[in-house]
């Protein structure tokens, strides 16, 4: 859906998330007027690119398309726009792996496996995503995310301890606009509610690194039982400036800051994995 520039904007479309949840939804800021965010799609349908399948719906989109830009109905138009744009944005992903050499089927994670979490923090959302390491393979697994508005504290350390209370997190201090001081702060606040949280050592376009290697060698996979995860790593992308757009894929950005740290836990051998991992209170069914 569209959102209008500046902070009124930015809390209209949180509240209009808010009143879809339970689907995928995704805001994005305009720029320019409706007419110079049409031209696109309407030079392809100039050039014969564009095809309508047969509906009772065509004889009014195409009136509203043929009287635009001076016609009264504006809205159709503006939409195919924006889907159009979307579709764009489909095709300069960051990771050019198909999905479904990424995809594979749960199956119960293997109490012994080390485990780690990387969780983000923005204005509207709280995003974790959790990934589990098979030494014999090499290989991480997403096993499991979150993501939903922000509410109080209590209620996102809780759902992040009932995956695995000593289970291993990182966060990105500065992400966001944060200054270091207040991603730290951030990160003390979150021990004081009993996670095992530290701030991640490395830089954003280091874990993007690691996270194209992981998956060229095919070592990074995900369950195909994280549709928001699936449905966000085609979109993941970077603007003209070369920066990824962390805030509309927070669990794509949160699995490129687990790339470089899950890899080294296979790695560790100064404790034993009940040690490090919390196998006790584990559970039987899920395996955390």
């Amino acid at each position: 859906m569209p959102q209008d520039p500046g902070q009124a904007g930015k809390v209209q479309a949180s509240d209009l998330v808010a009143m879809l949840a339970g689907y995928v939804v995704h805001a994005e800021p305009e720029t320019g007027d409706k007419v110079t965010r049409a031209e696109p799609i309407a030079a392809q349908a100039a050039a014969g690119n564009l095809r309508l399948v047969r509906g009772d719906w065509n004889e009014a989109f195409l009136d509203e398309l043929g009287n635009f830009p001076s016609g009264s109905q504006k809205d159709q138009v503006d939409a195919l726009s924006g889907a159009f744009g979307r579709l764009l944005k489909r095709t300069n992903s960051i990771f050019s792996m198909p999905l479904d050499d990424v995809a594979c089927e749960p199956f119960l994670i293997p109490a012994h496996w080390p485990r780690v979490y990387a969780l983000d923090i923005d204005w509207q959302r709280v995003t974790v995503v959790w990934a589990g390491c098979d030494s014999e393979s090499q290989t991480v697994y997403l096993y499991s995310e979150y993501s939903v508005r922000r509410a109080e504290p209590a209620i996102h350390t809780e759902a992040i301890r009932s995956r695995g209370k000593d289970v291993a997190g990182f966060m990105n201090p500065v992400a966001h606009g944060r200054t270091h001081e207040e991603g730290t702060q951030t990160i003390q606040e979150l021990w004081k509610r009993d996670l095992s949280l530290r701030a991640s050592p490395h830089l954003a376009d280091i874990g993007i690194g690691e996270m194209a290697n992981l998956l060229a060698a095919k070592r990074l996979r995900v369950f195909n039982t994280l549709t928001g995860w699936t449905l966000e790593y085609p979109l993941y992308r970077r603007d003209e400036k070369g920066r990824p757009n962390d805030d509309e894929c927070p669990l794509v950005a949160c699995t490129a800051l687990l790339a470089p740290i899950a890899p080294g836990l296979l790695t560790e051998n100064d404790a034993t994995d009940e040690q490090l991992w919390g196998y006790e209170g584990r559970s039987a069914i899920t395996g955390y």
